[in-house]
């Protein structure tokens, strides 16, 4: 991948950026297609998401785990937690 440090893009009245189009197209990010945030020091890092044990972080053999919120004000209704089978037999073992 190329350096793109030097690319820099305004944060509209909605807070949202637009990604630049070669980025998109190294990264193979399309339209719609979601990302994940993450936090370092004084950066955010923009991932391409992948479902994932919310344990482990395995992508394998995912099963959806019931949703439930955290708090009155998150507001992402369509979330979804997954918990691989390996730790779904861990935690039903634990009984």
């Amino acid at each position: 991948m190329g350096n793109y440090s030097g690319m820099v893009r305004s944060i509209d009245k909605l807070g949202r950026v637009v990604l630049p189009a070669e980025m998109k197209r190294e990264l193979g990010l399309e339209n719609e297609m979601k990302v994940e945030f993450h936090f370092a020091n004084d950066s955010i890092i923009i991932k391409k998401y992948h479902e994932h044990c919310m344990f482990c972080d395995s992508e394998k053999d995912l099963v959806e785990y019931k949703y439930k919120k955290q708090e009155d004000n998150d507001k992402d209704p369509d979330r979804k937690v997954y918990i691989c089978k390996n730790c779904l037999s861990e935690i039903t073992d634990l009984k």
